[in-house]
């Protein structure tokens, strides 16, 4: 049975971890230096700073900054987020494991840089999204409606706050490591679904991140992270000579297929930004050689997706 949480487990949760209000820059490559306990730390080189933390406290009180969650705060949102945990088999839910709890803990406290004060319902939407997209990065797979009830949100949708955190996320407000790796698990995943053999996999969800770069890069649609990623994954397909229909990758997941459909117009309207793509054709025709026509391209392409 895959049961993640234990009631009796006392072990305590390392809190060190989670991010504090105080933000500096290393001495030594320019990082952010996080302020753990008595000790100031560099998130990129993992260097403890010898500087008075009496004179950093002091310094970066008279700094204009956006504060994240402090320690105290961090306890309390696991603590909730426990609760939820120890309650999830009443509404027929799995529990989280500890590893998805702290990742999300770390997006929240970042999320509420950028974002107002959130109470009651709408603080939940937040940690319910938080929750999802640690899950996602972890590899755990856990539908919105699963992560909906286990935050007591049946009658709430958290699309929209998703939505808000990738923003953040493709804005550089926020950083979230691991989160690129989605759309690998998302493309893996569709092409499981869709027997698509391993050979060609690889390639397909190299496509897929090439894909959504561009799109993101150049501002070419202003579609939510899920929405992108499926059409890209459907563009991705198609380039590497499958003949799947969009109407089944929209019957799979909760993206329109209008949005999946746009994304593919987007990239065959754009020939000029896609150059792997056109870079691709031209040296299919080199090998061909002769008077190539697009036809023979893609016949070429669809017989190598068959082999």
């Amino acid at each position: 049975m895959d049961c993640w949480y234990e009631t009796d487990n006392d072990d305590e949760c390392d809190f060190s971890q989670f991010r504090t209000e105080y933000t500096n820059e290393c001495a030594h490559c320019g990082g952010s230096i996080l302020m753990v306990d008595d000790e100031l730390i560099c998130t990129s080189c993992n260097m403890i700073s010898y500087c008075s933390v009496e004179d950093y406290i002091e310094h970066t009180n008279k700094m204009t900054t956006t504060k994240s969650m402090s320690v105290e705060q961090c306890k309390q949102l696991v603590r909730d987020i426990e609760l939820m945990n120890k309650d999830c088999h009443l509404v027929n839910v799995r529990p989280l494991p500890r590893s998805i709890i702290n990742t999300a803990v770390n997006i929240f406290s970042d999320l509420k840089k950028c974002i107002d004060e959130t109470r009651n319902k709408k603080r939940r939407q937040y940690i319910a999204s938080c929750l999802y997209v640690s899950s996602r990065i972890h590899n755990l797979l856990r539908s919105r409606k699963e992560i909906q009830l286990f935050c007591g949100l049946s009658d709430r949708n958290i699309t929209t706050t998703i939505s808000e955190i990738y923003v953040a996320v493709n804005k550089g407000t926020i950083k979230i490591d691991g989160l690129k790796d989605i759309r690998i698990s998302f493309a893996k995943s569709i092409c499981t679904i869709f027997n698509i053999k391993e050979k060609f996999i690889d390639n397909i969800c190299s496509d897929v991140i090439y894909i959504m770069d561009v799109i993101s890069n150049n501002m070419l649609i202003s579609s939510n992270f899920d929405g992108k990623t499926l059409g890209a994954v459907y563009v991705s397909l198609k380039v590497n000579g499958f003949d799947i229909d969009a109407k089944e990758i929209a019957s799979i997941s909760s993206v329109n297929i209008d949005t999946i459909i746009n994304i593919n117009k987007v990239v065959f309207n754009n020939n000029d930004l896609f150059t792997r793509f056109n870079d691709r054709c031209l040296k299919i025709a080199e090998e061909l050689g002769g008077n190539v026509t697009n036809d023979d391209i893609r016949a070429y392409i669809k017989n190598k997706a068959s082999e």
